[in-house]
């Protein structure tokens, strides 16, 4: 069973209950609890299995109607994308419900619908990248002008603790993929044993300090502000100490990209 849900005015939660077998709508059901506490949300959504293990906001009729308010005169209910392994429809509002559990503000919700939408592109295989037994988790990367307004970090400590905006927004990213595309460990997300990148994983590009142009317009986007989604593991550590030039630090590079044992780099047959 999946569900679409937010609070209203009055702390109830309504939950609208879907069959994962026949994708239809089966009941719909409403739940007060009396208030909006963190942790009676957070522990009502664990007795149904939602969320990421992690303190939840209560997404009230008022955050999340804030939080589309952000985006003007758009339709809420219009589907943005179709998110496998489950065929959900991921709509600005279901969108929105999500953003504002992980703590998003409505500065973050157009960095996630852009991400939604190329979570949906055909390039990027979700059903794969959830039926995976391989730890691999979307990671988003902002870029440009929005990357800063809405401060985003891409310098020290950008896959660490720290920053609000990477942390919620990845979140965020991380609750869609459960609750809307069903990706959920064990049943709809086959990694063995998971990995941290799965709870969060977001960085801004660092154009203020890089030499060259944003990576998004080499891949042909020419905007001032874009999102990048690229699944794959977490962060690898290179370390050089010996090397001044170019040539040597790549070819140590190369050579930490094919280590043994990594599920990207097979030779053939099933050997490494």
């Amino acid at each position: 069973m999946v569900s679409f849900f937010f609070w209203d005015t009055g702390c109830k939660l309504y939950l609208i209950i879907s069959d994962l077998s026949l994708m239809i709508l089966d009941s719909v059901e409403m739940v007060e609890i009396g208030s909006d506490d963190p942790y009676e949300v957070s522990a009502l959504y664990a007795a149904r299995g939602w969320g990421d293990g992690l303190p939840l906001v209560a997404p009230t009729a008022d955050r999340v109607d804030e939080m589309l308010a952000f985006l003007g005169d758009v339709d809420p209910d219009e589907v943005i994308a179709t998110l496998a392994p489950r065929s959900g429809e991921a709509t600005r509002r279901a969108i929105a419900v999500n953003a504002v559990l992980a703590g998003c503000s409505p500065k973050h919700l157009p960095v996630l619908i852009s991400a939604v939408r190329a979570l949906s592109a055909p390039e990027i295989n979700l059903r794969g990248v959830n039926a995976t037994t391989h730890c691999v988790a979307p990671l988003l990367i902002v870029h440009g002008k929005y990357a800063v307004e809405a401060e985003y970090n891409g310098g020290l400590g950008a896959f660490g603790p720290g920053n609000i905006s990477n942390a919620v927004t990845g979140r965020a990213l991380r609750l869609i993929l459960l609750h809307i595309a069903g990706a959920t460990p064990g049943n709809g997300d086959a990694s063995t044993q998971g990995g941290p990148a799965k709870y969060s994983y977001c960085v801004a590009e660092n154009l203020q300090d890089s030499p060259w142009g944003s990576y998004a317009s080499t891949t042909g986007v020419d905007a001032e502000s874009a999102v990048t989604v690229h699944c794959g593991e977490a962060p690898h550590n290179v370390h050089d100490m010996e090397s001044s030039e170019p040539a040597p630090i790549l070819d140590k590079i190369a050579s930490s990209m094919c280590s043994w044992g990594q599920n990207n780099a097979p030779i053939s047959q099933g050997e490494y």
